[in-house]
């Protein structure tokens, strides 16, 4: 099996400020060249963030963006061990969710009409279902 690279990356967009003062960090994934970029749901102001370091300057969201820097890991290691070939984009799905969704018309129902059975008596009456 070929050893691929694998790089992670937090950076920010100082173009793209938000008018609360605001900025995304996002993360660059590299497998072999190819990269993806992910959002990390974790925001800073441009003044706070060391792009050498890939940090902030907030103590919080250092944390929070190692705990994404693990999972972005582990999910790499999960996917190299079931499927043994990891692209940027395949991790970047899967850490997004969309691998682990219903993809077939039939699924989708099956999971649409559990959703509605577990709301009869609350939300849905009998009839819905």
């Amino acid at each position: 099996m070929m050893r691929s690279t694998f790089k992670t990356l937090f950076y920010i967009n100082r173009q793209k400020t938000k008018a609360n003062g605001l900025t995304s960090i996002l993360c660059r994934i590299t497998i072999d060249g190819k990269n993806s970029v992910i959002t990390t749901n974790e925001e800073c102001k441009p003044a706070e963030w060391n792009a050498k370091q890939g940090i902030t300057t907030d103590k919080k969201t250092n944390l929070r963006l190692q705990s994404f820097r693990e999972l972005v890991e582990k999910t790499y290691q999960e996917l190299l061990l079931k499927d043994g070939v990891v692209s940027a984009e395949l991790l970047k799905n899967r850490l997004q969710g969309i691998a682990t969704s219903p993809t077939t018309l039939l699924e989708l129902s099956n999971a649409e009409l559990q959703s509605v059975k577990e709301g009869v008596g609350k939300s849905k009456a009998e009839g819905t279902y």
